[in-house]
């Protein structure tokens, strides 16, 4: 053999590659297999184990300080940044959308596969000032929700529930039920009165904070909006009118204020008593104890004044108490009572109504105007961002090798193995053909070995005759 030759039984990458392109078709068949079928399985399973979703954004209140600790919302609700992930959160989010159905919020609070951090950054401006800006990051885990889509909506949801918060919020406007649960009509009126002062107070301090000119809807501003309401208190008698109404007439708004009228008629009869007796000593001259001067003689008449018309209203609503018990209720006098009432009624809820129009419009402004003031700025434009786990091209890379390895080997042990079959069988038949041959030399050397016997045979015997 020459020295370049293969020692006898080596194998060659030349042989190796040989015997592995002899079964491609099986090679392809398991590289595509393991290839999709390890990308799906490290990308969809194990990987979403480690996968983590994160948003990251800055978050601005209305009215907050700096560093939004101590932030309060206009209703007085204390802000706190880890409620945008508490569990009552992540269910009025999940209701919120047919798409977050199957998010399991509970799960995800119990396994606390859902963060919320926050980080306060400094800035120095050019004055040699301080500005402060906050970043709220909410991670989650990827095995929570079935899709990436999802997530990022998800995650967006919750980084908008304080906005949400400030566009739903009611402001407790009590005035209108402290009205309507008081004993009589006068007291009901005063209070919608003072309903209406604070609605006023209330823009005067939205307009202190954001200015006259804040466009609430439209073209519509705050001070527009303040303006009416301060045009119907200036100019809209319709409040003082219910009270004098009351007074005259006399209308019970029901029997429980019948008692405290009469105490209070009786304290008003003593009180009218002392303040005329007062004023006659001051006109006589004879008041030692009090000045006697024109103004104050004036201040007093007034009083005197005051204390007679409430002796005297007190005494109208006394002279109607029969009626509110049925007393007289077929009489004409308790029918023009009852009819008169019942128009007086008629126009108080008609004051109810305007004052609750506005008290509607002022919460409907607040929400809007807060709600403009809101804004979640992300810091990504994607908005969620992907960490851990493996991307689906690390996921097919892998996969594609591993495949690529493993449909070699298994060609190659396939190939081999109907290589050393074929072998084996090349060599049987080898071995039967070299027998075949050696039988039919034997046999042809037998019959040659007979002819050449019978020859010599006949030749012995010629040889004999």
């Amino acid at each position: 053999m020459e020295e370049n030759q293969r020692e006898e039984g080596s194998v060659s990458l030349k042989d190796i590659f040989s015997v592995i392109f002899s079964q491609k078709w099986i090679a392809l068949i398991i590289l595509i297999a393991v290839t999709v079928a390890g990308t799906a399985g490290i990308y969809f399973g194990s990987n979403a184990k480690d996968k983590t979703y994160k948003v990251s954004f800055v978050l601005t209140l209305p009215g907050s300080d700096e560093y939004s600790v101590n932030y309060q919302y206009p209703d007085g609700t204390a802000f706190r940044y880890s409620d945008m992930v508490s569990l009552s959160t992540l269910k009025k989010v999940k209701e919120s959308s047919e798409d977050f159905s199957g998010v399991d919020v509970d799960a995800m609070a119990k396994n606390g596969d859902i963060l919320i951090s926050r980080e306060i950054s400094e800035t120095k401006t050019s004055a040699g000032n301080s500005t402060f800006e906050s970043t709220y990051t909410i991670s989650a885990k990827a095995r929570c929700f079935k899709s990436f889509d999802v997530a990022r909506m998800f995650m967006q949801a919750l980084a908008y529930t304080p906005g949400y918060y400030l566009s739903q919020m009611k402001i407790d406007y009590s005035y209108i039920a402290i009205a309507e649960n008081a004993s009589d009509y006068v007291s009901t009126v005063t209070v919608l009165k003072q309903q209406l002062d604070d609605l006023l107070e209330h823009y005067e301090d939205l307009i202190e904070s954001y200015g006259n000119n804040f466009v609430v809807d439209g073209e519509k501003t705050l001070q527009s909006y303040m303006r009416n309401l301060s045009t119907y208190i200036e100019t809209n008698s319709e409040l003082d009118n219910l009270v004098t109404r009351a007074n005259i007439g006399g209308y019970l708004k029901n029997e429980s204020c019948i008692s405290d009228f009469e105490s209070q008629l009786k304290q008003a009869e003593n009180d009218l008593q002392d303040s005329q007796t007062t004023l006659n000593k001051m006109l006589s001259g004879t008041a030692s104890d009090q000045p006697s001067s024109l103004t104050a003689i004036q201040i007093q008449s007034d009083l005197v004044n005051q204390f007679a018309r409430k002796v005297e209203y007190l005494g109208n609503y006394l002279a109607n108490a029969k009626f509110e018990d049925g007393t007289d209720s077929s009489s004409q006098d308790y029918t023009d009572y009852s009819n008169a009432k019942a128009a007086y009624e008629k126009d108080l809820n008609a004051g109810i109504a305007s004052v609750g129009r506005f008290t509607d419009e002022l919460q409907k402004v607040t929400s809007t105007v807060y709600k403009k003031l809101e804004a979640v700025s992300f810091t990504s434009t994607n908005i969620i961002n992907v960490v851990g786990g493996k991307s689906i091209i690390w996921s097919f890379a892998v996969s594609l090798v591993a495949g690529l390895v493993l449909s070699m080997v298994i060609a190659y042990a396939v190939g081999a193995a109907k290589l050393t079959k074929s072998r084996k069988l090349k060599a049987q038949q080898a071995v039967a053909d070299t027998q075949t041959f050696e039988t039919e030399v034997i046999a042809q050397a037998a019959v040659t070995d007979a002819e050449d016997n019978k020859k010599d045979k006949k030749s012995a015997e010629k040889d004999e005759k």
